[in-house]
C-alpha cells in the first residue's frame, strides 16, 4: 500500500506529515504511478496531473512530459509567469502569498484590460472576488495555499 512504499522512502516520508505533500503522495499513487526520486519532481508529476485533467476539460490533446519539458509556448509561458509570482511572494518583505490583481495584470500582460480568466491558471492559481467600497477586487493564491 501506499504508506508503505512511503515508509520504503526515507527522503519522501518526513514530507508526508504536510497535509498538502501528502495529498500529492495520495495523488501520485491513485493514479498507480511509483513515486518519483526526489520531492521536485514529485512536486512536478503533481503539476502534470494538474496540467493534464485542466486541458481534457478544454479537449486539447498534448502529451505533457513528467518533469514538464516540452510544454505547449501557452503552458511554458504560465508556469514561467506563476514561478516568476511565487519567487517575487517569497522575497516580498514580508513574504506575501495572496497576490492582487495589478501584481497578475503585470506579470501576465497578455490579460491588458480584460476579464482575467480563471481557466487562465489551469487550476494552479485560484481567483478570489471580494469587494473594496462599491468597487470588485479580486486577489489571486496558489491552490495549495488556500
Amino acid at each position: 500500500d501506499m504508506m508503505r512504499a512511503l515508509e520504503e522512502r526515507p527522503d519522501l516520508m518526513p514530507g508526508a506529515y504536510v497535509p498538502m505533500n501528502l495529498f500529492i503522495f495520495c495523488s501520485i499513487y491513485k493514479h498507480g504511478q511509483s513515486f518519483p526520486p526526489t520531492m521536485t519532481s514529485c512536486y512536478q508529476t503533481y503539476a502534470c496531473q494538474i496540467l493534464r485533467r485542466e486541458l481534457l476539460k478544454e479537449n486539447r490533446k498534448c502529451h505533457l512530459n513528467p518533469d514538464l519539458s516540452g510544454l505547449p509556448d501557452d503552458l511554458s509561458t504560465l508556469l514561467s509567469g506563476l514561478g516568476l509570482l511565487a519567487f517575487e511572494g517569497l522575497n516580498a518583505d514580508p513574504p506575501s502569498f495572496i497576490f492582487s490583481e495589478r501584481t497578475i495584470r503585470r506579470i501576465f500582460p497578455s490579460f491588458g484590460n480584460g476579464e482575467i480568466s480563471d481557466s487562465f491558471f489551469k487550476g494552479l492559481l485560484q481567483v478570489h472576488a471580494g469587494k473594496v467600497g462599491f468597487c470588485s477586487e479580486y486577489t489571486f493564491s496558489f491552490s495549495h495555499a488556500t
